[in-house]
């Protein structure tokens, strides 16, 4: 096996095309290289589909261009193989075929397999090269497409769909290795008021400032969010209760101290905070968030404006997270400095709610929406 890769540039970056070439004519190779290279792709080059299959599998590569005819898997079926990993792979990738057959028979199997280009043998470099170009104009409407599939049109986090969705392959994980999960349910207070006061397009501006924050303080490991109307949910993978608390309490005291504007004025806004964390009692991801979602309701029924812990039946209640203790209580991996030192400075305290053992009847996982005071 044969392994070539090319830089484009001098870093591999998401703006840049990331192609994997596929053929075991080392002449070809170079020719469709230089080419590729010419227009800023990075490039990597492969001898067989079964080394390419797994680069794909582990990589992050735009768009393929493979041999018809290859030794063993044959360039036809790997492109078989990759359109059906398009679920595992998250992303779409371009396939372009290339082969000496001629005819309209050789057109239909291609395409047939999920090709979405075809390169007749004896490969022009000029050809490759524009072939890119629209392919480069595919990828970057499939892309913005997915993006607008996946994320609230508003704040520009997960929607709830795809936030369950990648929230279920934390979850699995998490069981498969033994890992803590934990799950913050965020609510803002009295958001009713604040739409009859500045109308929608005051609240809006509200939950794109609140969004922005819990972005910034989300790590790119974490999941965030858009749960409902002014709700919004985390996922922390590999962060225990006592991890969650202290990151609840960034959110809470970043929501209330950052206010948003609008057009001209000030709108400040509270929020509500509930933290649970999977326990080996919690059937599922619904029965996590449910939990959260069962502190955040005992955060509201206990003055707002503050984080609460759900307890599961028979655990230890954990004690109140007061402010020095809030930089130890973040065991979280990869803590960057400037986050440490942030800890959760002279923030008040953090009530732990104790829950009963039964959870509350649920609607798509969450508590009816009339057991929800604002």
């Amino acid at each position: 096996m044969r392994t070539i890769v090319h830089r484009g540039g001098h870093a591999m970056d998401r703006d840049r095309m990331h192609v994997l070439v596929v053929d075991d004519d080392p002449v070809t190779v170079r020719l469709i290289s230089r080419a590729l290279l010419n227009v800023g792709a990075d490039v990597t080059a492969a001898d067989n589909a079964e080394v390419a299959l797994d680069f794909v599998c582990n990589g992050a590569y735009d768009v393929v261009v493979t041999d018809w005819v290859l030794p063993g898997m044959s360039g036809v079926d790997l492109c078989r193989e990759i359109r059906s990993r398009a679920g595992e792979l998250g992303r779409y990738v371009y396939l372009m075929l290339m082969t000496a057959r001629a005819g309209k028979h050789g057109l239909v199997e291609a395409f047939e397999a999920g090709a979405d280009d075809f390169i007749s043998k004896p490969v022009d470099g000029e050809e490759i090269r524009v072939r890119l170009l629209a392919a480069r104009r595919v990828l970057s409407l499939e892309r913005r497409l997915r993006f607008l599939a996946e994320h609230d049109p508003l704040t520009s986090l997960l929607n709830r769909r795809t936030f369950l969705q990648r929230s279920e392959t934390e979850w699995e994980r998490a069981r498969r290795y033994g890992r803590a999960l934990s799950c913050v349910m965020i609510d803002l207070d009295r958001f009713k008021a604040i739409n009859d006061c500045y109308g929608h397009f005051g609240g809006d501006a509200v939950l794109v400032n609140v969004a922005g924050l819990i972005r910034q303080l989300c790590r790119s490991s974490e999941l965030s969010g858009r749960f409902g109307g002014e709700e919004f949910c985390v996922l922390l993978p590999e962060t225990d209760r006592r991890g969650a608390l202290a990151a609840a309490e960034r959110i809470r005291r970043a929501i209330a101290a950052t206010p948003a504007f609008f057009e001209g004025q000030e709108i400040r806004v509270t929020a509500s905070l509930g933290v649970a964390e999977a326990s080996a009692e919690m059937p599922d991801l619904k029965a996590l968030i449910n939990a959260a979602d069962r502190a955040l309701l005992d955060a509201k029924r206990n003055g707002r404006n503050q984080v609460r812990c759900f307890t599961p039946p028979g655990h230890a209640q954990l004690p109140e997270l007061r402010a020095n203790e809030g930089q130890q209580a973040r065991h979280r991996k990869a803590v960057p400095a400037a986050d440490e030192a942030a800890g959760v400075g002279d923030a008040a305290a953090v009530p732990v709610a104790a829950q009963p053992p039964e959870l509350s009847p649920e609607v798509g996982g969450m508590l009816a929406p009339a057991a929800r005071p604002q």
